[in-house]
């Protein structure tokens, strides 16, 4: 996976790095970066930055904190799952959202 853009989750630029780190991946809210860790999968990796948006939208919109890991990852399972299972609608889903001018 090559990091060529930021992330924007809401009014915040999160940076995105690949890094020797313990956990698969890591949001830091205050430096506004997301790491993955080096030397994982693509799918692994792609389903690991699902994770951390994910941890950056809970920040960005305010989501009480008392089981956020345990809910993100249930989003991350459910959504990669969507996607996994549906590639068509999924390919048309973001395709329409991206649309210049929408």
């Amino acid at each position: 996976m090559t990091y060529k853009q930021n992330v924007i989750i809401g009014s915040t630029i999160y940076s995105l790095k690949e890094c020797n780190i313990k956990d698969y991946g890591e949001c830091n809210h205050e430096e506004a970066t997301i790491t993955i860790r080096k030397g994982l999968p693509d799918k692994l990796k792609y389903k690991t930055l699902i994770h951390e948006i994910f941890h950056t939208i809970w920040e960005e919109y305010g989501l009480p904190t008392s089981n956020e890991e345990s809910m993100v990852k249930r989003l991350e399972n459910g959504f990669t799952s969507f996607c996994m299972n549906n590639p068509s609608l999924a390919k048309k889903i973001v395709k329409e959202l991206i649309k210049k001018g929408s």
